[in-house]
């Protein structure tokens, strides 16, 4: 079965991940969307020549340059920063990704794992990295991203462990022993699908 299929399975992930990644880019690094970080990013942005803009609500919080907005990114403590957090939870309750119905404001572990969110700020840091940037899907760069995406779980959880409760209270919503998500017993099958990735990723509220 892994001979005959392994080549069709592996267009659809590659179909997919691309589908999602062009999602991320609608909502936080594109000129027409609310919750983009930064504008004049995207190839389809770039009719008129114009420099990388960052949001005026996170330069308000002394955050001025793209690279510092990868950075925060990149970051264990990127909740800290109110606007940047709020742009993010905000884009992912707009209800414009798939399978994340829209809804009120909520905390970030209601809404992602802490594998989708290392993903998604993976791919937002890669694609600030310049104008109209590319992937090539070459297996060292495949390599490289792997690793990265490891790198980025470790940086969310911290930011989770020590930020989200703070976060969740600075966006206004009350903190409850249920809102922010302490609890380890919770079992995931996604995480028992992927047993090469640490389980603890994998956990939702």
């Amino acid at each position: 079965m892994v001979e005959k299929y392994h080549k069709a399975i592996r267009s659809r992930a590659v179909q997919e991940r691309s589908v999602a990644v062009s999602c991320f880019k609608n909502v936080w690094l594109s000129n027409a969307s609310p919750f983009a970080l930064v504008t004049n990013v995207r190839q389809t942005d770039l009719k008129q020549k114009a420099d990388m803009a960052v949001n005026p609500a996170i330069i308000d919080t002394g955050i001025n340059t793209v690279e510092e907005v990868r950075a925060l990114l990149k970051c264990d403590q990127m909740y800290r920063n109110v606007a940047m957090y709020n742009l993010l939870c905000s884009g992912m309750e707009s209800g414009k990704l798939k399978k994340i119905p829209k809804k009120g404001k909520t905390t970030i572990s209601d809404l992602l794992t802490v594998a989708h969110e290392a993903w998604i700020r993976m791919e937002l840091h890669y694609n600030l990295k310049e104008q109209s940037a590319r992937h090539s899907g070459t297996k060292a760069e495949n390599t490289e991203r792997r690793e990265e995406w490891q790198a980025f779980c470790a940086l969310v959880l911290k930011d989770r462990d020590d930020n989200e409760e703070q976060a969740t209270l600075d966006r206004g919503i009350a903190v409850t022993d249920s809102t922010v998500n302490d609890d380890e017993d919770d079992e995931d099958d996604e995480a028992e699908a992927v047993p090469a990735c640490d389980p603890k990723y994998f956990k939702r509220k």
